[in-house]
């Protein structure tokens, strides 16, 4: 399965919980409804961070990923493997106090991950696949859920298929915009996946 864009920009690091189950949640709109879009990244947001493989920085326009690389003589340098910059296909909307970033990669639908600045200056990013947090909003509407019962891909019209077999959920398409509650409701501990520290260090509270 190709890994969607709003995972290559963060999980650079290591493959994180999301695409180990390949499981996703789409939506037909940029989210949330309240969401304000910004045209550029603000200034609490830029910064380098590294790890012993690489790194990443976040500026004014988007994300460059560099990786640490030997030259002839053997001395390291930065190669910069991924630039994604802010455009019709990567947005940024301000929700309140998060930061909210929307991907279309190589489909008419939407992914999203949440970014926090916190009070000591690391910035926290949140994302989730479980789909049980967006049945419960009004503004939004199942479109269909994929699932994999007993080795074969069935596609339904709801969320947790009362069925005996052997039962894993693959995605789920949602239309319209949540509301900013639904979107808060995605700010645990759980959907932690990364912590870009006021250091410049990189750490993984899931071990990804």
């Amino acid at each position: 399965m190709e890994k969607p864009r709003i995972l290559k920009i963060f999980y650079f690091i290591a493959l994180s919980i999301l695409i180990a189950s390949c499981s996703h949640i789409y939506f037909t709109e940029p989210q949330p409804k309240c969401g304000v879009p910004l045209s550029e990244i603000p200034n609490e947001l830029h910064g380098v961070w590294r790890d012993q493989n690489g790194g990443l920085e976040i500026h004014k326009n988007g994300f460059n990923e560099f990786r640490y690389e030997l030259d002839s003589i053997k001395n390291s340098f930065d190669t910069i493997v991924e630039n994604v910059n802010l455009s019709d296909s990567f947005k940024l909307f301000k929700a309140k106090d998060l930061y909210v970033f929307n991907v279309k990669y190589k489909s008419k639908y939407w992914e999203f991950a949440i970014l926090t600045k916190q009070k000591n200056g690391d910035i926290h990013y949140y994302a989730t696949s479980e789909p049980d947090i967006f049945i419960k909003d009004r503004n939004l509407k199942l479109i269909e859920a994929k699932y994999n019962i007993d080795d074969e891909e069935k596609i339904l019209k709801t969320i947790n298929p009362d069925f005996e077999d052997h039962i894993s959920f693959e995605y789920a398409i949602f239309s319209g915009q949540m509301k900013f509650k639904t979107l808060k409701k995605i700010i645990t501990n759980e959907n932690l996946m990364h912590v870009y520290k006021n250091n410049g260090t990189l750490f993984s509270p899931s071990g990804t």
